[in-house]
């Protein structure tokens, strides 16, 4: 083998010493062409490059799908528009008089454009090499690069290359570096993808790049365009593409048929592998004769039978199901079908009848018809099936969820029952993990159970929890043991899931009945005319009672009530602070009653609230409504006698007992809501000094009138959380009193403590206190106590309207943003009011 690889390798190495002793000479000879006429040189060596070039193309791209990488695509379709220039460029070589209007210049222009074209080829195919691109994109490209650049040098709008007499121009030169530049790009980014390269083929381009490189700065030195350096440049031109299309031909034509050869010989040896150790009978019959062909070992094995003896066999001897009119049918199907899968039977060489899955087509070889069938004996498989019919059917009948899982606890398996229980259908769950099934707090139980099963352990009727689809749980019961193949290894659980819902429910509402007597919170108790037969703990405490005492006093008038009229007997009393309705019920056919109390106090106190709040209302509103109505009887039998100052008052009259109406009915219902606890603050920053500008400048046609004079201390950097709304009612209250309550040509002092810690601040939190100061008449002793009282007004203020609200909203309000409001006064020297609001977060 050693031997037979060297000679190959050494076969190769002739060839390819072969191979540059041609080009070699050939170059020689190409160069021998210049001494006789440059002309002659440069036309054949640009005809070779073109014909290498077109080469190039065909190649690239008849073997394309056979590259694995675009990189000779891109190159090979570039190479066909290089080739269209380049033979332009030939043409129009200064001598061949084809392009008679245009000088050395044109020739020039056109091979600086083939080489740009193929320097940005080289570029895009190094940076496409992992990624792909049609075809049709690429000769697009090229077309309209190829079509613009031959317009822009017809047209002369192409910048000029070389001047007769003084040789390349600057952009010529600039343009064969910038060239070179892009090349040596183009070297570092396939240095880097040098893996995506056959070795041998990555050697080539690499040198074909080097090689073009070095022609491009010949280019740059010569001064006539029959110079030596255009000689240099030339040859290594040829050089670059001839190393191009060794490349492609490597990649292109050798490797691919190479592959393919290697692929038929490999295919080949798997065939024969594949057919002889196939555990499947193989049998390849002649078509006409039925004559067996060729078999491999495991039909032998199969039906117990020698090579020799099997070779003697015709089909109908061990296929008890098929006669010969059958086998013939069965081929013809085959053979207008391709293929036919069927079940028969055979029988062995000791009488024993299997089951056989027979899978038969039509193969050629040469140009010759044979029928190949596979055998595959399923015995066992259909024992198997018929059993797990039955246990299918088992489990589908059951009214236990029964499901199969993994040890990882993926579900395999979900039956009927499982779908009833927790509405999950099997297609929703198989594949799925069983977890999806447990509660959240109940996780760590689903993987406890399946590390048991793996230890071998079996759970058996534990109650838990688990989740259905809409999101209720259900109570079952599981019983999960270990699945085990037929080596004995665990390979799953089967879990059993009894529905124990409904049965739980019921334990539930017993034991909720038995509890409820002892957790009602209010007096519970079963009596008859002499004793105490059953009371709860609040009873007890009540009532002062134990089980088997006395009735107590209170009880015993109503019970023996009950007991004779068959009657429910209502009464209320007073119990250590609390009233009580106690409602004694008779038990039908039993000589004793249950007793049952309802802490009715809070009820109490808000009915008296209640009556309270109406009278006082009623109260209120009588004096504004009196008023109005009195104006108006005065309006109705004086209007013709009324003079402009009567008139005047009156209506001032009805104005202020309108709004103090209108706020009397504003107050009430804020009072309602911060009674019913219907009061909700949208809570939010605000600027307390921005507040507090706002009520002044909406107070000050009022402050006016009293020539007020407002000095106010309030930092402006100041902010809280609240309710703005609520903030400015608090304010706007305290103010509106402030005016109202000061003598003319007074002030009214308003300022504030950040991080206030003083006697204010109750609960010793960090927040700001404000001090609303006045000079005004002041509050007396005796007053000063009422002042948060509903509806209280002070002895003094009398002539003034008002409703007696506004100081219980503001404590209120206060109090609903965890702040505390205090009020020092002293009559006829002034009042001032204390608002502490901590800072929430």
């Amino acid at each position: 083998m050693l031997t037979e690889h060297t000679n190959k390798r050494l076969e190769r190495i002739n060839l390819d010493i072969k191979e540059i002793l041609f080009i070699s000479i050939t170059l020689i000879f190409i160069s021998f062409s210049s001494i006789y006429s440059y002309l002659l040189f440069h036309s054949i060596v640009e005809l070779f490059s073109i014909i290498i070039a077109g080469g190039v193309f065909l190649v690239g791209w008849t073997s394309r799908k056979y590259m694995k990488t675009p990189f000779f695509l891109v190159i090979g379709i570039s190479s066909a528009f290089i080739a269209v220039i380049d033979l332009i460029h030939t043409l129009a070589y200064p001598g061949m008089n084809i392009f008679l209007n245009y000088n050395a210049n044109l020739a020039t222009s056109l091979w600086i454009a083939a080489r740009y074209l193929q320097a940005g080829s080289y570029l895009a195919a190094s940076l496409l090499i992992k990624k792909s691109i049609k075809p049709k994109y690429l000769l697009l490209i090229n077309l309209i690069a190829v079509v613009g650049l031959l317009f822009l040098i017809f047209a002369e709008f192409f910048p000029v290359c070389y001047i007769e007499g003084f040789g390349l121009t600057p952009f010529k030169i600039i343009s064969e570096y910038i060239i070179d530049l892009i090349f040596f790009a183009c070297l570092l980014i396939l240095i880097k993808n040098r893996d995506e390269f056959d070795k041998k083929v990555f050697i080539l381009i690499i040198s074909s790049i080097i090689a073009t490189i070095i022609a491009e700065l010949e280019f740059t030195f010569y001064i006539g365009v029959y110079d030596i350096s255009n000689f240099f440049g030339h040859i290594f031109k040829v050089i670059s593409f001839y190393l191009l299309f060794k490349s492609i031909i490597q990649i292109g034509i050798e490797e691919p048929f190479n592959l393919l050869f290697r692929k038929i010989k490999e295919a080949e040896d798997r065939y024969h592998t594949a057919f002889e150790e196939s555990p499947d009978g193989i049998v390849i019959f002649e078509f006409d004769s039925l004559k067996v062909s060729e078999f491999n070992e495991a039909i032998c094995k199969l039906l117990g039978y020698s090579r020799k003896e099997f070779e003697k066999l015709k089909i109908n001897d061990y296929d008890v199901n098929e006669s010969p009119s059958e086998t013939r049918a069965h081929m013809e199907k085959v053979l207008k079908e391709g293929f036919e899968n069927f079940e028969t039977k055979f029988r062995t060489k000791n009488g024993e009848i299997k089951d056989i899955f027979v899978t038969a087509k039509v193969i050629r070889i040469s140009e010759k018809n044979y029928f190949q069938s596979i055998f595959r004996d399923v015995t066992e498989q259909k024992k198997a099936q018929e059993l797990r019919t039955r246990l299918a059917s088992i489990v589908e009948s059951s009214e236990d969820a029964i499901i199969g899982k993994t040890l990882e606890g993926t579900i395999t398996s979900w039956n009927k029952a499982a779908e009833k229980i927790y509405y999950y259908t099997a297609e929703e769950m198989i594949g799925k993990s069983i977890e999806l099934l447990s509660p959240p707090n109940l996780k760590e139980e689903i993987f406890e159970f399946l590390n048991r099963i793996k230890n071998g352990e079996k759970i058996e009727g534990f109650e838990t929890e688990r989740m259905r689809k809409d999101g209720t749980k259900a109570n079952v019961s599981l019983t999960i043991s270990p699945i085990k193949d037929i080596n004995n290894k665990i390979i799953g659980a089967s879990t059993i899931a009894r529905d124990i819902t409904e049965k739980k429910k019921a334990e539930e509402k017993i034991q909720n009945l038995s509890k409820f007597p002892s957790e009602n919170p209010n007096p519970v108790l079963r009596v008859d005319d002499k004793k105490i037969i059953y009371t709860n703990k609040i009873g007890k405490n009540l009532f002062n009672i134990t089980e088997g005492g006395a009735v107590p006093e209170i009880l015993k008038e109503p019970i023996t009530n009950s007991i004779i009229n068959k009657n429910i007997q209502e009464l209320d009393a007073n119990l250590n602070g609390r009233t009580f309705t106690l409602v004694v019920t008779p038990v039908e056919n039993a000589d004793y009653v249950n007793v049952y109390g309802i802490d009715i106090t809070e009820r109490k106190k808000a009915e008296e609230k209640l009556s309270q709040l109406i009278s006082t209302v009623s109260h209120e509103l009588r004096t504004p409504i009196t008023v109005l109505l009195m104006s108006l009887e005065y309006f109705s039998k004086h209007k013709a006698n009324l003079t402009d100052d009567l008139e005047e008052k009156l209506l001032d009259g009805i104005s202020r007992n309108v709004n103090l109406l209108n706020k009397l009915s504003e107050d009430i219902l804020l009072f309602s809501r911060i009674d019913e606890q219907r009061l909700e603050l949208e809570w939010e920053e605000y600027n307390p000094l921005e507040i507090i500008t706002e009520v002044l400048f909406l107070m000050e046609p009022i402050g006016m009138e009293k020539n007020i004079n407002f000095e106010i201390d309030v930092g402006n950097h100041i902010h809280l959380r609240g309710d703005p709304k609520r903030i400015d009612q608090i304010f706007r209250i305290i103010i509106d009193n402030a005016i109202k309550y000061s003598s003319k040509d007074s002030k009214v002092e308003i300022s504030a403590i950040e991080y206030y810690q003083g006697k204010y601040n109750l609960n010793k939190s960090s927040g700001v206190l404000f001090k609303f100061k006045d000079y005004g008449r002041g509050i007396s002793k005796e007053d000063l106590p009422h002042v948060f009282e509903r509806f209280f007004r002070a002895s003094n203020v009398n002539e003034i309207s008002g409703t007696g609200l506004g100081l219980t909203i503001a404590k209120d309000l206060v109090e609903s943003h965890r702040g505390h409001i205090f009020v020092e006064s002293e009559l006829d020297v002034g009042t001032t009011i204390y608002v502490f609001l901590p800072y929430v977060e």
